[in-house]
């Protein structure tokens, strides 16, 4: 993770959009006012369906419950036709 000021930000800010997508890395931005996080949308959009799955009750739980089903005991879904 690599900790920048907003002035050097500003000035190579092609550079760290390049750096964050090439290595999803975050970048943290110091500013006068308080601290920014730079990250990819992949990123975010990660951290985002993470929360999605903690926060929904019992999910957790079916997912390491799944994992420890020995393939051979997997069913194939068609999930377009559950919709």
């Amino acid at each position: 993770m690599e900790i920048v000021n907003v002035s050097n930000f500003r000035k190579d800010l092609f550079k760290y959009v390049n750096q964050g997508l090439d290595y999803d890395d975050p970048i943290i931005v110091n500013s006068k006012k308080g601290n920014m996080v730079f990250i990819s949308e992949q990123e975010y959009r990660n951290l985002i369906a993470t929360l999605e799955i903690l926060s929904t009750p019992g999910l957790h739980e079916e997912i390491l419950e799944g994992l420890k089903t020995p393939i051979e005991e997997c069913v194939e879904v068609d999930w377009r036709s559950e919709l």
